[in-house]
Order: C-alpha cells, then structure tokens, then sequence
C-alpha cells in the first residue's frame, strides 16, 4: 500500500503499467539448465510465486483473469512444462495490449496447438 501514498490511482496504473511482466520461462529454463529435473509442478509453482510476491501485481492478476478464460489443459504437459510457461508468459507479456495481437500470439502458442 506504501506505493499508493502521494499518489492518485492514474497514477498507480500507469507505473503498474511501466513494470516488466515476472516471466516463468526463463526461470523453469534457469532451473533445467542447473541439472534439476523439472516438470508441470515446477512450472506451477513458479506461476502462484510470480501472482503471489511478483512486484508486477496487476499484471499477473489480469493474466491469470485470461487464463480463466482463454484455457489450456496442463494434463498433456507433465513431462513438458516449458509449453504451458511459455502459454502463461504470453498472457503476462500481452495483458496491457492490443486484444488481437493477445488472441493471435494464444493461438500460434504450442499449448493451444496441441
């Protein structure tokens, strides 16, 4: 709440705006690359830390609100958890954009493919 004193909720949004979404890909493959052994638990775990402590917050509240709506199934991807990361990074990178350019990038994503 400290970010709101002094400030207006124009305001709040516009630097809420300017922050850089938290990505869960390059963190699965950070892990992956250390020799850990990763799978769709990882990957899911890495997505409730980024909507729970990321410092974007209204960027991941709006990704999830997406990804609540435009749905893909993580059961296909246990072994795989690359896919349904790089699908939740979509939503993340494109929240704050253009609604067609969002629906496009979702749907050439190797998630919604499969």
């Amino acid at each position: 709440m400290q970010s709101l004193v002094g400030r207006d909720a124009a305001q709040w949004i516009q630097s809420e705006f300017a922050k850089s979404p938290t990505l869960i890909l390059p963190q699965l493959l950070d892990a992956a690359n250390a020799g850990d052994d990763v799978d769709i638990r990882d990957g899911s775990r890495l997505h409730w830390k980024a909507l729970i402590g990321g410092d974007d917050q209204l960027r991941q509240r709006v990704a999830y609100a997406l990804s609540q709506i435009m749905v893909i199934s993580d059961r296909d991807f246990f072994n795989d958890p690359e896919i349904v990361a790089y699908y939740q990074d979509i939503l993340a990178e494109n929240v704050f954009g253009n609604y067609r350019d969002l629906l496009e990038a979702v749907t050439y994503s190797p998630a919604m493919g499969r």
